[in-house]
Protein backbone atom coordinates (compact mmCIF):
# COMPACT_ATOMS: atom_id res chain seq x y z
CA UNK A 1 0.00 0.00 0.00
CA UNK A 2 1.57 3.34 -1.06
CA UNK A 3 1.31 6.48 1.63
CA UNK A 4 -0.81 8.31 -0.99
CA UNK A 5 -3.62 5.82 -1.21
CA UNK A 6 -3.67 5.35 2.76
CA UNK A 7 -3.86 8.85 2.70
CA UNK A 8 -7.09 8.67 0.56
CA UNK A 9 -8.69 5.97 2.75
CA UNK A 10 -8.04 7.37 5.96
CA UNK A 11 -9.75 11.13 4.09
CA UNK A 12 -12.22 9.13 3.34
CA UNK A 13 -12.86 7.77 6.50
CA UNK A 14 -12.92 10.97 8.37
CA UNK A 15 -15.18 12.29 5.62
CA UNK A 16 -18.05 9.53 6.20
CA UNK A 17 -17.87 9.86 10.10
CA UNK A 18 -18.64 13.31 9.57
CA UNK A 19 -21.49 12.48 7.76
CA UNK A 20 -22.77 10.01 10.14
CA UNK A 21 -22.16 12.45 13.08
CA UNK A 22 -23.87 15.54 11.02
CA UNK A 23 -26.99 12.62 9.87
CA UNK A 24 -26.55 11.16 13.64
CA UNK A 25 -26.27 13.37 16.02
CA UNK A 26 -28.34 14.47 18.69
CA UNK A 27 -29.99 11.24 18.65
CA UNK A 28 -26.66 8.96 19.03
CA UNK A 29 -23.59 10.70 20.77
CA UNK A 30 -20.54 11.66 18.67
CA UNK A 31 -18.57 9.71 20.74
CA UNK A 32 -20.75 6.35 19.77
CA UNK A 33 -20.18 7.41 16.30
CA UNK A 34 -16.32 8.07 16.33
CA UNK A 35 -16.26 4.28 18.18
CA UNK A 36 -18.62 2.65 15.92
CA UNK A 37 -16.56 3.48 12.75
CA UNK A 38 -13.28 3.19 13.97
CA UNK A 39 -14.52 -0.43 15.00
CA UNK A 40 -16.09 -1.31 11.78
CA UNK A 41 -12.39 0.27 9.96
CA UNK A 42 -9.94 -1.96 12.15
CA UNK A 43 -12.20 -4.93 11.03
CA UNK A 44 -10.82 -4.10 7.72
CA UNK A 45 -7.05 -4.12 8.47
CA UNK A 46 -6.24 -7.57 6.96
CA UNK A 47 -8.04 -6.32 3.61
CA UNK A 48 -5.82 -7.24 0.47
CA UNK A 49 -7.86 -4.94 -1.28
CA UNK A 50 -9.00 -1.53 -0.35
CA UNK A 51 -10.91 0.36 -2.80
CA UNK A 52 -14.40 -0.39 -1.45
CA UNK A 53 -13.29 0.41 2.51
CA UNK A 54 -14.95 3.45 3.49
CA UNK A 55 -17.81 2.40 1.14
CA UNK A 56 -18.38 -0.97 3.49
CA UNK A 57 -17.24 0.87 6.19
CA UNK A 58 -20.18 3.74 5.98
CA UNK A 59 -22.76 1.27 4.89
CA UNK A 60 -22.47 -1.16 8.45
CA UNK A 61 -21.55 1.96 10.59
CA UNK A 62 -25.05 3.36 8.91
CA UNK A 63 -26.61 0.22 9.87
CA UNK A 64 -25.96 0.12 13.45
CA UNK A 65 -26.38 3.30 14.18
CA UNK A 66 -29.83 3.50 13.31
CA UNK A 67 -30.17 0.38 15.29
CA UNK A 68 -28.40 2.20 18.22
CA UNK A 69 -30.91 5.86 17.38
CA UNK A 70 -33.82 3.52 17.95
CA UNK A 71 -36.33 4.26 14.88
CA UNK A 72 -35.44 7.96 15.06
CA UNK A 73 -35.66 9.68 11.40
CA UNK A 74 -32.30 9.38 9.87
CA UNK A 75 -31.38 11.12 6.90
CA UNK A 76 -29.62 9.64 4.01
CA UNK A 77 -26.49 10.56 3.19
CA UNK A 78 -27.61 11.63 -0.31
CA UNK A 79 -29.70 14.19 2.26
CA UNK A 80 -26.78 15.02 4.47
CA UNK A 81 -24.53 15.77 1.27
CA UNK A 82 -27.08 18.01 0.22
CA UNK A 83 -27.39 20.24 3.54
CA UNK A 84 -23.90 20.34 3.37
CA UNK A 85 -23.51 22.75 0.35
Amino acid sequence: MTANFHVTEHSAIEQLETRLTQAFTPTVPDREIHETVARIHRGFDGSKVRDFIPLLVENAARNELRALAGGARVPTAAQVELRAR
